[in-house]
Protein backbone atom coordinates (compact mmCIF):
# COMPACT_ATOMS: atom_id res chain seq x y z
CA UNK A 1 0.00 0.00 0.00
CA UNK A 2 1.23 3.13 -0.70
CA UNK A 3 0.18 7.05 1.34
CA UNK A 4 -0.44 7.30 4.90
CA UNK A 5 -2.17 3.55 5.37
CA UNK A 6 1.64 1.93 3.91
CA UNK A 7 2.73 -1.79 5.50
CA UNK A 8 4.54 0.21 8.00
CA UNK A 9 1.74 2.29 9.29
CA UNK A 10 -0.46 -0.52 9.36
CA UNK A 11 1.48 -2.75 11.27
CA UNK A 12 1.85 0.41 13.69
CA UNK A 13 -1.94 0.76 13.90
CA UNK A 14 -1.91 -3.14 14.38
CA UNK A 15 -0.07 -2.95 17.67
CA UNK A 16 -1.90 0.03 18.97
CA UNK A 17 -4.98 -1.84 18.08
CA UNK A 18 -3.38 -4.73 20.61
CA UNK A 19 -2.60 -1.98 23.78
CA UNK A 20 -5.89 -0.91 23.62
CA UNK A 21 -7.97 -3.79 23.59
CA UNK A 22 -8.08 -4.19 27.40
CA UNK A 23 -9.79 -0.65 27.66
CA UNK A 24 -12.43 -2.27 26.27
CA UNK A 25 -12.86 -5.37 28.03
CA UNK A 26 -12.33 -7.40 24.94
CA UNK A 27 -9.49 -10.59 25.36
CA UNK A 28 -5.97 -9.31 24.95
CA UNK A 29 -4.91 -12.65 23.05
CA UNK A 30 -7.72 -11.78 20.45
CA UNK A 31 -6.84 -12.07 17.11
CA UNK A 32 -6.72 -9.06 15.03
CA UNK A 33 -7.17 -8.69 11.18
CA UNK A 34 -7.34 -5.97 9.18
CA UNK A 35 -10.78 -5.72 7.15
CA UNK A 36 -10.58 -2.65 4.95
CA UNK A 37 -8.35 0.49 4.78
CA UNK A 38 -10.79 3.31 3.18
CA UNK A 39 -10.28 7.02 5.11
CA UNK A 40 -10.04 4.84 8.16
CA UNK A 41 -8.55 1.88 8.68
CA UNK A 42 -10.97 -1.01 10.25
CA UNK A 43 -9.73 -3.78 11.99
CA UNK A 44 -11.61 -7.24 12.90
CA UNK A 45 -10.91 -8.82 16.28
CA UNK A 46 -12.21 -12.41 17.12
CA UNK A 47 -12.24 -13.43 20.27
CA UNK A 48 -12.46 -16.95 20.18
CA UNK A 49 -12.27 -18.09 23.97
CA UNK A 50 -15.18 -16.02 24.50
CA UNK A 51 -16.85 -16.33 21.06
CA UNK A 52 -16.91 -12.54 20.25
CA UNK A 53 -16.44 -10.65 17.31
CA UNK A 54 -15.76 -7.21 17.25
CA UNK A 55 -15.23 -4.30 14.42
CA UNK A 56 -12.21 -1.22 15.36
CA UNK A 57 -11.85 1.53 13.66
CA UNK A 58 -9.06 3.17 13.71
CA UNK A 59 -10.02 7.52 12.49
CA UNK A 60 -7.80 8.95 9.95
CA UNK A 61 -5.86 11.23 11.80
CA UNK A 62 -6.82 15.11 11.86
CA UNK A 63 -9.72 13.80 9.40
CA UNK A 64 -12.62 13.84 11.75
CA UNK A 65 -12.70 15.64 15.73
CA UNK A 66 -13.40 13.65 18.23
CA UNK A 67 -15.98 15.45 19.01
CA UNK A 68 -17.70 14.49 15.49
CA UNK A 69 -16.85 11.04 16.14
CA UNK A 70 -18.56 10.99 18.98
CA UNK A 71 -21.82 12.33 17.98
CA UNK A 72 -21.56 9.52 15.15
CA UNK A 73 -21.87 6.96 17.99
CA UNK A 74 -24.47 8.83 19.70
CA UNK A 75 -26.64 8.75 16.75
CA UNK A 76 -25.99 5.01 16.16
CA UNK A 77 -26.95 4.90 20.25
CA UNK A 78 -30.15 6.44 19.32
CA UNK A 79 -31.02 4.72 16.17
CA UNK A 80 -30.61 1.02 18.41
CA UNK A 81 -32.70 2.93 21.18
CA UNK A 82 -35.47 3.57 19.23
CA UNK A 83 -35.21 0.38 17.21
CA UNK A 84 -34.88 1.85 13.64
CA UNK A 85 -32.19 0.14 12.46
CA UNK A 86 -30.53 -2.95 13.01
CA UNK A 87 -27.06 -1.37 14.11
CA UNK A 88 -23.68 -2.20 15.67
CA UNK A 89 -23.56 -1.55 19.38
CA UNK A 90 -21.07 1.34 20.15
CA UNK A 91 -18.90 -0.51 23.26
CA UNK A 92 -17.61 1.94 25.71
CA UNK A 93 -14.32 1.83 27.52
CA UNK A 94 -13.55 1.47 31.84
CA UNK A 95 -14.05 4.81 32.20
CA UNK A 96 -17.14 5.33 29.87
CA UNK A 97 -16.19 6.69 27.03
CA UNK A 98 -16.97 5.31 23.52
CA UNK A 99 -13.33 6.64 21.56
CA UNK A 100 -9.76 6.21 22.45
CA UNK A 101 -7.47 9.26 21.37
CA UNK A 102 -3.99 9.94 21.13
CA UNK A 103 -2.61 13.30 19.43
CA UNK A 104 -2.49 12.28 15.81
CA UNK A 105 -5.80 9.20 16.01
CA UNK A 106 -8.85 7.88 17.63
CA UNK A 107 -10.23 4.80 18.22
CA UNK A 108 -13.79 3.58 18.40
CA UNK A 109 -14.92 -0.19 18.84
CA UNK A 110 -18.59 -2.19 17.88
CA UNK A 111 -19.87 -5.27 18.16
CA UNK A 112 -19.75 -7.35 14.66
CA UNK A 113 -23.12 -7.22 13.38
CA UNK A 114 -23.80 -10.06 12.06
CA UNK A 115 -23.84 -11.97 15.59
CA UNK A 116 -26.45 -9.34 17.10
CA UNK A 117 -29.76 -10.86 17.82
CA UNK A 118 -32.79 -9.03 19.29
CA UNK A 119 -33.31 -10.61 23.17
CA UNK A 120 -35.87 -8.81 25.03
CA UNK A 121 -36.13 -5.92 22.56
CA UNK A 122 -32.37 -5.27 23.10
CA UNK A 123 -29.66 -6.42 20.64
CA UNK A 124 -27.44 -8.93 22.18
CA UNK A 125 -24.38 -10.97 20.82
CA UNK A 126 -25.55 -14.53 19.89
CA UNK A 127 -23.36 -17.10 21.16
Amino acid sequence: MTGLYNDDYLQQLTGEVEKLLGHWNINETANISLLTVSENATFMVTDEENNQRFIIRVHRPEYHSKKEILSELRWIQSLREQALLNTPEPLTRHDGSMVASSVMMAWNVTWWLSSLCRVNNRMRMNH
